[in-house]
């Protein structure tokens, strides 16, 4: 934590009060202020923004956000045509720069997973010439690949690996979370057959999980509790029930167990001013001492408003781990906070 904390600080959802669907969020060390992109709010289905994709918003404290510009400048020769979803910003494992890990479509109309580089937090974001990573699964060639995140293994050399969707709600198939090795600088994928790629959860049918589970987010708590925590997504983000649960696991690549306990993170009652919440990010508030994490996600704005088209707001909540070494919600019924609360 941060040897300057603040204190006393309050807070009130919704923080960004304009569409700003799956936030991906991170605090940067060198400004000193936490940073969220999210999937670019143009028009239509296929998400397009004159200005470029990725809205970038910064706060010095997590009480409020600012619009800071977009995350890459628009370009149209590049792989990447339409869809631009899911963008989560990190620091390069290198220690020098960042990177943006997002979905796309490409010109034959499949998502696949990129990647782009900068030397400054806010961007440009310049990307490869290829997708990071496309379904090679030809037994479902289908499918796509959403939801991309980093996570850098620091009790393995700082190793990064990929984790994402596979995307197969979208064809009534799994919706796998599965993971890859990156290459050290997280801009490569050397083995690019997915089915070789270890799934660490997928949905159950017969849970609240439904069709989906997406949104992948693992927080290392290894140092205090002895686990791992990935944090999802399940149910479909249109709908109020989408929520966020937690699997825990002591090893990267096995042994995930879903929390006996999830969702965590859920809708209330038909009177609730949000819905559906989810898509979350998961990290220190390196602002204070305290053990919780902040919780930075998406929802609905009321109860019967979803819809595939309706805006997904930014709000916030706090998590703690529990004796029984589980996250919950610090709000103790794991419904999206509406009064105003302390930043902890």
């Amino acid at each position: 934590m941060n040897a300057s904390p603040i204190s006393s600080l309050t807070y009130k959802n919704d923080l960004i009060s304009t569409d700003a669907p799956d936030p991906g969020c991170m605090f940067d060390r060198t400004t000193k202020k936490f940073y969220c992109a999210h999937t670019c709010n143009g028009e239509g289905a296929l998400c397009t923004n004159d200005e470029g994709n990725f809205p970038i918003y910064s706060s010095r404290d997590l009480s409020a956000f600012d619009y800071v510009g977009v995350a890459q400048p628009p370009y149209t020769d590049g792989w990447a045509k339409d869809r631009f979803w899911a963008p989560e910003l990190h620091p390069s494992p290198t220690g020098e720069g960042y990177v943006l890990f997002h979905t796309a479509g490409n010109a034959e109309g499949n998502l696949c997973l990129g990647v782009s580089t900068s030397q400054n937090i806010t961007g440009p974001y310049y990307p490869s010439d290829e997708p990071l990573l496309c379904n090679s699964d030809e037994s479902n060639p289908n499918v796509g690949l959403i939801d991309s995140t980093l996570f850098v293994d620091k009790d393995d050399g700082n190793k990064p690996y990929l984790i994402y969707k596979v995307d197969g709600n979208s064809n009534g198939t799994p919706s796998d979370i599965k993971i890859v090795a990156l290459s050290d600088d997280a801009t490569y994928v050397s083995d690019k057959d997915v089915t070789n790629h270890v799934t660490l959860i997928s949905n159950d049918v017969n849970s609240w999980e439904g069709l989906c589970t997406e949104g992948p987010w693992v927080y290392d708590d290894r140092a205090k509790s002895g686990y791992l925590f990935l944090f999802y997504s399940g149910s479909m983000y249109n709908v109020v029930s989408y929520s966020v649960g937690v699997a825990r696991s002591k090893s990267l690549f096995d042994g995930w167990e879903k929390s006996p306990n999830n969702p965590i993170l859920h809708v209330g009652g038909e009177d609730s001013g949000f819905s559906g919440p989810g898509h979350c990010s998961v990290i220190d508030n390196e602002l204070t001492d305290g053990d919780e994490l902040a919780m930075i996600y998406h929802a609905h704005v009321g109860y019967n408003v979803p819809t595939v088209d309706s805006e997904r707001n930014l709000l916030l909540d706090f998590v703690r781990i529990n004796s029984e070494g589980w996250p919950e919600m610090v709000n103790a019924d794991g419904t999206p906070s509406e009064d105003e609360q302390e930043i902890l």
